[in-house]
């Protein structure tokens, strides 16, 4: 061994050391990014206060989908004090309004009938077509009235209501706020929610439209390569290109929630990476059968200067 490679080698192992160290600092970061917004989605936004007389509503988001521009979310419901029987019924009945859904805005709950669970759907405010930076907002606002009040268009009696707002869809970051005093409504409960793309579906949206870019150069600098100096340019690469200009489409296919054909990240990179590729094979499949056709014609004068002319020997 000489004495120069020893100097070498250590420098290759403090390399590596470094290498490690900060691969198990990003893997520790990310794991822990993952757990502090999983116990942040467990927590609930409360609006409104607890009263003894009173509906306590618990809202929880159920799926998002930003293809339908909607938000499904659950509710359930604990009547309080005179709004409540001894076996836990809703004693008097009410009427459940809701600002924001796009198909229940008013909900009949009858005299001695148990609140159950009930499912709404909310409109988002967004365009799909910007994913994968897409963001949405939504505003919804719940509360309780007597019956026919709205109708007849009387003072409003509203039972006072607390409201739980939780958020965590997988795929989706949602941001829940109180916006109540926005309204100067005192006795309603104003949310706004905003939802955006989770980091790691933004992260693998980003990753897969660098992918694709840089096949596309790829190809472009295997076809400068092979028609410049000249390498014989082999079924194998054609059959890559050909390969290749197939499978973005099934690779754009994964992206998680990706909207149909025509979004941002199809403008970004898709629809470029697959024109590159088809007009880089087509010259190449071109330049080949030119290249085939000049190597036949060559290969077949020589042949027939071998041979010499038929007509020549019939003359002698």
């Amino acid at each position: 061994m000489r004495p120069s490679d020893v100097p070498r080698r250590w420098w290759f192992a403090a390399g590596a050391v470094v290498v490690l160290v900060v691969v198990a600092l990003a893997y520790a970061l990310v794991l822990d990014s993952f757990y502090a917004d999983a116990a942040s989605s467990k927590k609930a936004l409360v609006s409104g206060v607890s009263r003894r007389d009173g509906i306590d509503v618990d809202a929880n988001v159920v799926s998002v989908d930003p293809n339908d521009n909607e938000m499904t979310m659950r509710l359930s419901f604990v009547p309080h004090g005179s709004f409540r029987s001894p076996v836990g019924t809703l004693s008097t009945p009410m009427d459940l309004i809701i600002n924001g859904t796009v198909d229940k805005g008013t909900i009949k709950f009858g005299a001695g009938e148990f609140m159950d669970p009930i499912d709404i759907t909310l409109a988002l405010d967004g365009r799909v077509t910007r994913y994968p930076f897409d963001s949405y907002n939504v505003v919804f606002d719940v509360f309780f009235v007597r019956p026919n009040d709205v109708s007849n268009g009387q003072e409003l009696f509203v039972a006072p209501t607390r409201l739980a707002t939780r958020a965590a869809v997988h795929g989706f970051d949602l941001r829940v706020r109180d916006v109540s005093a926005r309204f100067h409504e005192p006795d309603f409960n104003f949310i706004r929610i905003r939802v955006e793309r989770a980091a790691s579906t933004l992260f693998f949206a980003v990753f897969i439209m660098v992918l694709m870019w840089a096949l596309a150069i790829a190809g472009i600098a295997i076809a400068t390569i092979l028609t410049l100096v000249r390498h014989d340019i082999g079924p194998g690469v054609l059959g890559f290109l050909a390969a290749l200009l197939f499978a973005l489409p099934g690779i754009r296919q994964v992206l998680p929630g990706a909207p149909p054909l025509g979004a941002l990240n199809d403008y970004l990179a898709f629809f470029w990476a697959e024109a590159i590729i088809a007009v880089t094979l087509s010259v190449l499949a071109v330049i080949f059968l030119r290249r085939e056709l000049a190597t036949w014609r060559r290969e077949r004068a020589g042949s027939l200067r071998t041979e010499g002319d038929p007509r020549d020997t019939a003359t002698r």
